[in-house]
């Protein structure tokens, strides 16, 4: 649908202008190029399952990365980092909350 076309991609606008159009991993500059949008929490059926899709869809689950490699490092593995997943879910949760 258009509408939600229109809604993500002013979404993806505001992620990157709160990253500053850095890569939030390598630190470069992604004016001019083709950003990636990186899920902190993955998006897979666990995630959703144990964090929930408004944890998992949110904004503040997204980072700016310059390209496919630094969007692999910034994801935070809840099998092998189960308390910091956790406590990055709490608090987006929190974000989510204050709009």
């Amino acid at each position: 649908m258009k509408i939600k076309k229109d809604a993500e991609t002013k979404l993806l606008m505001e992620m990157y202008e709160r990253d500053n159009y850095m890569c939030q991993y390598c630190g470069k500059y992604v004016v001019g190029k083709q950003p990636q949008r990186a899920h902190v929490l993955s998006q897979g059926k666990y995630s959703r399952r144990m964090f929930g899709d408004a944890v998992i869809d949110s904004i503040h689950n997204w980072k700016t990365a310059c390209s496919l490699e630094c969007n692999n490092k910034l994801a935070l593995n809840h099998a092998t980092r189960p308390v910091e997943a956790q406590d990055f879910a709490d608090k987006v949760r929190r974000l989510n909350e204050r709009g």
